[in-house]
């Protein structure tokens, strides 16, 4: 009996309690390669993935303008979040587009409302679009201030 006991509590067969495994959700931006339409000196397009929404993408223009990140491989995608840098608050529309290249985009959400800053905009890529996908990118085509974003983060399957 007390071999069964020290067999089921022994570290090989418990799973590591640093491993956030399957429950933690994989950023697949985090690291990415990110590119936009504009960005300013002091904001550049990667701070929109760097994990720190301290930081942010300042595009230094208003709409139109867009971001795009590039996975680096086909990806199954669950769910695209953006943190929102504005001031003022007010209504804007963004475009969501994915697909398993640059040239090969497509719609997958028009998001549109009113925001504010540190808002979250989260969408849910059903699982037939988020298949195989590397590149996601968000047009804003509607803003009350320069496009600018704090984070953006795409969640893997």
């Amino acid at each position: 009996m007390r071999f069964l006991i020290d067999n089921a509590l022994s570290p090989q067969a418990r799973p590591d309690p640093c491993d956030p495994g399957s429950l933690v959700p994989t950023n697949l931006a985090a690291h990415a390669t990110v590119r936009a339409s504009k960005e300013t000196s002091d904001s550049p397009a990667g701070n929109a993935i760097d994990g720190a929404p301290g930081t942010v993408w300042i595009s230094g223009g208003g709409p139109p303008q867009w971001i795009e990140v590039d996975l680096g491989q086909p990806s199954d995608v669950a769910a695209i979040e953006l943190v929102v840098a504005q001031s003022p608050d007010g209504p804007t529309r963004h475009r969501i587009l994915i697909g398993p290249r640059r040239t090969d985009l497509r719609e997958v959400a028009v998001l549109r409302g009113q925001t504010a800053d540190g808002q979250t905009l989260t969408f849910d890529v059903s699982a037939a679009a988020g298949r195989d996908v590397r590149f996601v990118r968000v047009e804003t085509s509607v803003s009350p201030s320069w496009v600018a974003w704090r984070e953006m983060r795409v969640f893997g399957r």
